[in-house]
């Protein structure tokens, strides 16, 4: 019997006519002996919107059900990428990329699983197209045509490392993200069992593993306060601070929040201080509207992004500011890289707007499932104080460092390329100032 490839589509779900989209996708690929699952369409994510945006039963505890309900979802998905998917479709359509689809494509990039991206909405965000830290999951190629997309997905398979997935995939993933993988599988092998069709299921698994010691563990307990300070801070290096810079009010904040972190003794890396994004900032406003900027651009937006892959792989930590009508699409997907490299990742948000119609709906599930307490950190100065819980937390499912486990062949690339970037840049700024974002000093400053 041949081999029929499985191809995840990550796209919205949340219209009649984003289902339609997907369908319309899935359809195609199934029609070219692909095989596909949607996590709208085919797992829990549905039930789970419905849930989160309605009353829960009178009775329930409901932040308790919501980060239960959160967790089960993200890991059936997570189980399913690791260990059945050989590609990934990621839809950008809409006025911003889907939150949850983001961070579920730059996790299987970082997973060594290949991207595809597909956009057919002519509206971006960058003076020549989408965020790089986006159109880099698919080496910078964006298909536009519904019919191109087996083609494209061929060929990535083709040249992709991942031809024969290993019989032990969750082998080399890092601990906590090990157990949400086996209690994806858990989940999987329920659901076979009981052969139910997608909608409804999220209930039948919530009551089946309410109780799992498993789904227990990857629930931590509820945190302390954020005023209970902890003194000394029992953690060091370096925190890769992510979050939108792209107008003056954006780039204060991040640097606040390096400062803060700073401050409790960790180092920082701050994209639009210590990457290309300062460099590129400054080139694109003396460039624009010239044939060198065109070219500029492309360049630039492979070295950003190869550069921030390196250092995302090689800080300790992660923060990701969340702040904003809906969170940067391009931090989003620094985010999910960072989750499925085993970092920490704790999210900050001071801004009241929520998403979803729910005291746990502040960003989408699989953040904050990301970010493991479900909750984000509201002053700069608590920081440090989320980064060592949840340091601690992780540290209770084992240790792994760095380099331990092999990196993906498509990724290590993109590790080496920025590694000899940044090199370049500490050579050029050495005994000098490093050239200033453009929208770090405004008037009154």
């Amino acid at each position: 019997m041949a081999y029929q490839k499985k191809i995840m589509v990550l796209g919205p779900g949340h219209t009649p006519q984003e289902r339609k989209t997907a369908k319309i996708i899935t359809h195609h690929l199934q029609s070219k002996g692909l095989e596909t699952y949607s996590p709208f369409l085919d797992g829990l994510e549905a039930d789970l919107f419905s849930m989160l945006t309605n009353d829960l039963a009178e009775g329930s505890d409901e932040k308790q059900e919501c980060q239960h309900a959160m967790l089960l979802a993200f890991a059936l998905d997570y189980y399913t990428l690791i260990e059945l998917m050989d590609g990934v479709v990621l839809v950008l359509d809409g006025r911003t990329p889907d939150t949850g689809c983001v961070f579920m494509g730059a996790v299987a990039f970082a997973s060594g699983i290949p991207v595809t991206v597909y956009k057919n909405d002519f509206r971006t965000f960058m003076p020549l197209g989408d965020n790089a830290m986006i159109s880099g999951l698919s080496d910078f190629k964006i298909e536009k045509r519904i019919d191109d997309l087996p083609g494209k997905i061929d060929k990535l398979l083709k040249d992709s490392t991942r031809k024969h997935r290993s019989s032990n995939p969750g082998e080399t993933l890092p601990p906590a993200n090990r157990e949400l993988f086996l209690l994806g599988k858990e989940m999987h092998l329920s659901l076979e069992r009981q052969d139910q069709t997608p909608r409804g299921r999220l209930g039948h698994l919530i009551t089946e593993f309410r109780h799992s010691p498993r789904a227990t563990s990857l629930i931590p307990d509820s945190a302390p306060s954020e005023s209970t300070a902890i003194n000394p801070l029992q953690i060091s290096g370096k925190v890769y601070c992510s979050g939108p810079l792209f107008c003056p009010a954006e780039v204060k904040e991040m640097s606040d929040i390096a400062s803060a972190v700073e401050q409790a003794g960790l180092s920082t890396y701050l994209p639009h201080r210590d990457g290309a994004e300062a460099m590129i900032g400054i080139m694109h406003s003396l460039l624009i509207r010239t044939l060198p900027f065109f070219m500029f651009s492309k360049i630039s937006d492979r070295i950003a992004f190869s550069l921030d892959v390196s250092e995302i792989l090689s800080c300790d930590f992660f923060v990701i500011n969340t702040n904003g009508s809906v969170p940067d699409d391009g931090a989003v997907s620094e985010a999910g890289m960072a989750f499925a490299a085993g970092k920490p990742v704790v999210l900050f948000r001071s801004d009241k707007r929520v998403l979803l119609n729910s005291p746990y709906g502040f960003v989408h599930p699989a953040l904050q499932v990301g970010g493991r307490f479900f909750e984000a950190v509201e002053r700069p100065d608590n920081l440090s104080i989320q980064l060592e819980r949840e340091t601690r937390f992780l540290s209770g499912f084992g240790t792994q460092s760095f380099g331990s486990t092999p990196l993906p062949s498509s990724i290590h690339k993109h590790f080496r390329r920025g590694a000899t970037w940044a090199k370049i840049f500490n050579w050029l700024y050495k005994g000098k100032n490093k050239p200033i974002h453009p929208m770090v000093n405004w008037p009154g400053e």
